[in-house]
């Protein structure tokens, strides 16, 4: 097995998985016959009080994204169904709708969903306390399903000699069945946050296990 270490730009702001064989932004918002399965690994607000781990309870976490709608447009059928039922969507109990890809960045995840008939809705959950993810991809060319998991936790604790102090990490785990890959997304300057140029990967790619 080689292990490596590795330090990559995330030039365009995020770390991109998709349920088809095109990254393109496009390609993220058209339904491709395949989808991703998601389940939530792990989820708590803190480490002493628990919120459970079924889809319910992260769906209170996440928000609708409305970017490419303005007050000017007229919203189609399919956006006023993904706004009013983005919670049911989210938990799978929607069929016509299904996971197309994510993007993660520092302490936020995005979600796409596309319905099978035409139409697309994006989902976010950012700044969580402490949320553990786990996808499924389709199988690739190779045989493999990939699988990824992404933690991500931002809370403010206290030492034991009661100075205050903040955690964070946005953790991404990438097993391709003949490679691994193990990282933390990392904000090159912290004032600038979530934006082109200002965010890397780095951790250790293992390969030949």
């Amino acid at each position: 097995m080689r292990s490596l270490p590795f330090k990559r730009d995330l030039y365009n702001g995020y770390y991109r998985v998709v349920a088809g064989d095109d990254s393109s932004y496009d390609a993220l918002i058209e339904y491709c016959g395949v989808e991703l399965i998601m389940k939530p690994v792990f989820l708590r607000r803190s480490s002493s009080k628990p919120i459970g781990q079924s889809f319910e309870d992260l769906a209170n976490l996440a928000t609708t994204i409305e970017d490419d709608l303005d007050d000017n447009m007229v919203k189609k059928d399919y956006d006023i169904d993904f706004f009013a039922n983005y919670k049911a969507i989210f938990c799978g109990k929607r069929k016509d709708w299904v996971l197309n890809g994510f993007d993660v960045s520092y302490q936020e995840i995005e979600l796409y969903y596309v319905n099978r008939k035409g139409g697309d809705g994006v989902l976010a959950i950012t700044n969580p306390e402490n949320l553990q993810l786990a996808f499924t991809v389709p199988r690739n060319r190779l045989g493999f399903c990939p699988e990824y998991k992404i933690e991500i936790s931002s809370y403010e604790y206290k030492t034991s000699d009661h100075v205050a102090r903040f955690h964070s990490k946005t953790h991404i785990m990438e097993d391709l069945g003949y490679a691994k890959y193990d990282g933390y997304i990392y904000l090159k300057n912290p004032e600038l946050g979530n934006r082109r140029g200002n965010l890397y990967l780095e951790g250790t790619e293992e390969v030949g296990f």
